[in-house]
């Protein structure tokens, strides 16, 4: 019976060494072990076949996306406004904000290219203020979740001119 068991488990082998040499009659020798692990892989292909066919059919209407990052004809544009971008100076020692009289800002944007050209636009720096220059949908971020004891119209963004 054992060993009926084991000529059932054996003709599962599929990883079982090849020697040369011919092994109660067969080419290859089969072991009990290398029937196991088959039996595991084999076990272990289907399960992940039927669970990626499962998970496809889940889906009705399956979205595909695909991104356009190498595409040279793609117009790509982001506007600051819509970006949660504010700074400020602040003094390092007391860590109080400076005002305008004592300190200003002035910023260029400078795009490098691999061909080694090199271009600037000028940014304008502006007070923020929600709605204005600072996206209305931060405005709950803003006044809740950051507690900087300062006013939104302390801080500073830019814009492109």
């Amino acid at each position: 019976m054992i060993d009926k068991c084991k000529s059932i488990l054996i003709t599962f082998d599929l990883i079982g060494s090849s020697p040369q040499l011919y092994m109660f009659n067969n080419k290859r020798y089969k072991s009990f072990f290398s029937s196991i692990i088959s039996i595991l892989i084999i076990l272990f292909s289907i399960i992940f076949a039927l669970f990626s066919v499962f998970d496809y059919l889940k889906y009705q209407s399956p979205i595909v996306a695909f991104s356009k990052d190498s595409d040279l004809n793609t117009k790509r544009e982001l506007f600051l406004k819509d970006i949660l971008l504010m700074f400020q100076i602040v003094d390092s020692t007391t860590l109080n904000y400076v005002n305008d009289s004592e300190a200003y800002f002035s910023a260029i944007f400078t795009e490098i290219y691999d061909n080694g050209n090199i271009s600037g636009i000028p940014l304008e720096i502006e007070k923020c203020e929600i709605g204005k220059n600072v996206n209305i949908k931060y405005k709950e971020m803003i006044e809740d979740k950051y507690k900087f004891e300062r006013a939104i119209e302390e801080f500073y963004t830019s814009i492109l001119i």
